[in-house]
């Protein structure tokens, strides 16, 4: 049996336990699920940084991944702080007309 295929265990190990453990044992898992998810993705890190001989392309991908973090995270933080203040109450139509029109600035500016 080829070793590759025994990484998708952890994998559907965790989304079975995504699954029904807020079922079956939702106390347990609400304390316990950011362990079982480390847990699990440690042994997919620990395969590719110990058995497979390139490891250096993984420590590559985790510094590109990290830094697409902290740009998702710095877009979030400045989109969060964006508000729209109109002098009645809002209406379906004028939301409309604030997301057309950033959607037409976002075209124009990029991201």
């Amino acid at each position: 049996m080829d070793f590759h295929i025994l990484l998708i265990v952890p994998f559907a190990t965790l989304i079975t336990l995504i699954a029904i453990g807020p079922l079956f044992f939702p106390s347990w898992w609400n304390v316990h699920y950011p362990k079982v998810a480390l847990g699990l993705g440690s042994i997919i890190l620990v395969y590719y940084l110990v058995v497979v001989p390139e490891s250096d392309r993984v420590v590559h991908s985790l510094h590109e991944y990290f830094s697409f973090i902290v740009l998702l995270g710095g877009l979030f933080v400045v989109a969060g702080g964006i508000n729209f203040v109109t002098k009645d109450l809002s209406t379906p139509k004028d939301n409309i007309v604030f997301l057309a029109a950033g959607a037409v600035i976002a075209n124009l500016v990029g991201t």
